[in-house]
């Protein structure tokens, strides 16, 4: 089986030769996810690709009817929630917390069933200390009933409501927090 390998300034040259086709957009997302710590040229590809991520959803915009699964030119795969959760990740690469939850709720406005989105968002929230703790609760409880039980993503959930439920005991016991 062969492998087939493509470095960052080759993958970069690649999206840059027509950059008004979207799939040189796409090609530009993906690899900066795969090439964005690249300490030399790691910045670059993560900001063009905000930037394809924005023309991306703009002429989602423009023609709603592509980001249809059945519409044979997305597949259903880069939908304005799931590129803006990819820009919210570019974001929290940069240190741009507050930037990348916009991008998670802008993502949940579109989408509020994106639970994916509404996780990251509920996690920066919490680490960041940005919301009250009866926020946070009912934020990690919703997750938690959106989720099948033995998500291993449940942990992290699990021990906000652990942790928030202790320092604010209306909230209820660490008991509530399963």
């Amino acid at each position: 089986r062969p492998i087939f390998f493509v470095d960052g300034m080759l993958l970069h040259e690649l999206c840059t030769t027509d950059p008004s086709k979207i799939s040189a957009r796409i090609l530009m997302i993906l690899g900066a996810r795969r090439h964005g710590a690249d300490e030399k040229e790691g910045q670059i590809m993560i900001s063009e690709a905000m930037r394809a991520i924005d023309e991306c959803i703009a002429i989602i915009e423009e023609r709603p009817d592509i980001e249809h699964p059945d519409s044979g030119i997305l597949g259903g795969c880069m939908t304005r929630p799931a590129l803006y959760f990819e820009k919210s990740s570019f974001h929290m690469a940069l240190g741009n917390h507050k930037e990348a939850i916009r991008d998670l709720t802008k993502a949940l406005r579109i989408d509020p069933g994106y639970t994916t989105a509404r996780d990251a968002r509920a996690n920066l929230w919490a680490s960041l200390k940005l919301k009250d703790y009866a926020t946070l609760h009912a934020e990690f409880k919703r997750i938690l009933s959106e989720v099948h039980k033995d998500d291993r993503g449940n942990e992290a959930s699990y021990a906000w409501l652990a942790l928030v439920t202790s320092e604010d005991s209306r909230l209820g016991s660490i008991g509530d927090a399963k």
